[in-house]
């Protein structure tokens, strides 16, 4: 594990895909480049993506390989990362059943890393910084439990907090219906309006 992102569900993620690119198709699964950090991990993905377009039913990783070596830059950085033995261990290793479960994973740390992009602190939600053995357990049990929504109400939240400590609420004009009841009822027992009478 690295910072922000899980290289083991990535693994998990990719023997998913090699063992069923129809997963491609599924709308419950937005995967993008975006979703990966580092530049092997894209050039993987947009690889199995390419070959899932040009319709092959299985994906192994000599056809990656074998399609890569089109590319002069993407097949030496697979190439120098040892991209072949990767994809065979993954595919010998993998557990294509769990897709979902490294999916989810996977995507909370896409947002996580989308927030800080744009300078929201996450470190509540998932600190990279911890190094005790069992704070760092404490808070993958607490990221684990949480879902994409949770994390984004978790964030809704303090904005709002933060917001209803800075904006000026006296520029919005409104209040209580029952506010300076008695004054108006005690202006009406005094002179009578001018005007026409009312039915």
């Amino acid at each position: 594990m690295t910072k922000l992102q899980d290289k083991k569900a990535i693994t998990q993620l990719f023997a998913g895909l090699m063992a069923q690119p129809e997963l491609f198709d599924n709308k419950e699964y937005d995967l993008s480049l975006d979703d990966f950090v580092e530049k092997i991990h894209k050039i993987i993905f947009a690889a199995m993506k390419n070959l899932h377009l040009n319709d092959a039913v299985k994906i192994s990783p000599i056809e990656i390989d074998s399609y890569l070596s089109n590319y002069t830059d993407q097949y030496r950085i697979f190439n120098d990362n040892d991209g072949i033995d990767y994809l065979q261990k993954l595919e010998e290793l993998g557990e294509p059943e769990n897709f979902n479960m490294h999916y989810q994973r996977i995507k909370k740390f896409s947002f996580l890393r989308e927030c800080k992009k744009v300078g929201i602190d996450v470190s509540d939600l998932y600190d990279d910084k911890i190094v005790d053995l069992k704070e760092e357990q404490k808070r993958n049990d607490k990221f684990d439990s949480m879902t994409l929504s949770d994390m984004a109400k978790h964030i809704e939240l303090k904005m709002i907090e933060i917001r209803e400590q800075f904006v000026n609420n006296s520029s919005v004009n409104g209040g209580h219906i029952s506010e300076n009841v008695r004054d108006i009822v005690e202006s009406k027992r005094g002179t009578p309006n001018y005007g026409a009478p009312m039915a």
